[in-house]
């Protein structure tokens, strides 16, 4: 089930995320602690899709950079994977708003999983963002527009 993201659920997901998916946002984001992340993401505003025994394995959305221009993010626990169908649609809902101009998302290029399916359900992968994350790490820019 989605529902709108709440900080029980990001702090949830965040402290459970995928090892893929923390080393990716660590290296991307601005915040140090998972639990900064967990806030920026309910900052940032999205949803969390919740298994049928309640607990919360995913969340993600479209954040606003400005009027037309969003960044897409998706992290979640080991869960994820079971998900995949419910959560391809809530993604591609929000990324095919009428107010969305253009959509990016960043992706490590280490998370080779994430490529093929932000591809999948839109993106193409447009630049390489060399030496972009924290430690130096590489990263693809992925872009739609619609």
């Amino acid at each position: 089930m989605i529902v709108t993201l709440t900080i029980e659920h990001a702090l949830h997901i965040a402290y459970k995320m995928r090892d893929i998916d923390k080393r990716e946002v660590m290296a991307s984001g601005p915040e140090r602690l998972i639990m900064d992340f967990a806030y920026s993401c309910v900052r940032y505003g999205g949803w969390a899709l919740i298994d049928k025994t309640g607990e919360p394995v995913a969340m993600g959305g479209v954040a606003k950079q400005w009027n037309g221009l969003g960044n897409a993010w998706l992290v979640g626990t080991d869960q994820i994977e079971r998900h995949m169908i419910e959560i391809t649609r809530a993604i591609k809902k929000e990324i095919n708003k009428p107010e969305w101009r253009r959509i990016q998302a960043w992706s490590a290029c280490f998370h080779k999983e994430s490529h093929a399916w932000l591809e999948r359900i839109g993106f193409v992968n447009a630049h390489t963002l060399k030496s972009f994350g924290k430690g130096g790490e590489d990263f693809y820019l992925f872009e739609k527009f619609n």
